[in-house]
């Protein structure tokens, strides 16, 4: 069957990919990083300008003890969710979506011509590091919240 033809070929397709996903961030890292302070200075701003509205929305709803029936750590946690989810999508797909919808050129032929799906190579090739700080910061503001919010885990 496919499995067994898929381990004749020498290995999982998925750990290829992954092993190529890797391969792609790490250029994707260097490429974004040939700047180191304009780099880091990005994801500050970045931290700052989320930082700043997690913080104003915590202290609004702070402030009204609830809003309709959410409290402040609630809403917090709703949010960084959303943003959680946005970084992830835009990471991957923000940049390949851009350049196919302002690209006359015809520079997706590349992607055509590669021994890979196209979409795989367009969203691997366009994958975006510089989301690692929304990533970082919601995370740590969906962790903040779920402590506040009482939440245990059990496994």
């Amino acid at each position: 069957g496919p499995d067994g033809q898929r381990r004749l070929r020498g290995g999982c397709e998925d750990e290829k990919y992954l092993k190529l996903f890797g391969a792609f961030v790490r250029v994707a890292f260097r490429i974004q990083t040939a700047y180191r302070s304009t780099y880091f200075a990005g994801i500050v701003g970045q931290w700052l300008s989320y930082g700043a509205t997690f913080a104003t929305l915590f202290i609004m709803v702070s402030s009204f003890e609830s809003l309709s029936g959410w409290t402040a750590d609630e809403v917090l946690l709703l949010y960084g969710i959303s943003i959680l989810s946005y970084s992830i999508g835009a990471a991957f797909f923000f940049t390949p979506a851009q350049g196919l919808a302002e690209n006359p050129l015809g520079e997706f032929d590349a992607s055509l011509t590669k021994p890979l799906h196209p979409f795989v190579h367009e969203m691997f090739a366009g994958f975006n590091i510089g989301y690692v700080s929304h990533f970082t910061l919601s995370v740590s503001v969906i962790v903040f919240a779920l402590v506040r919010v009482g939440f245990s885990c059990t496994l």
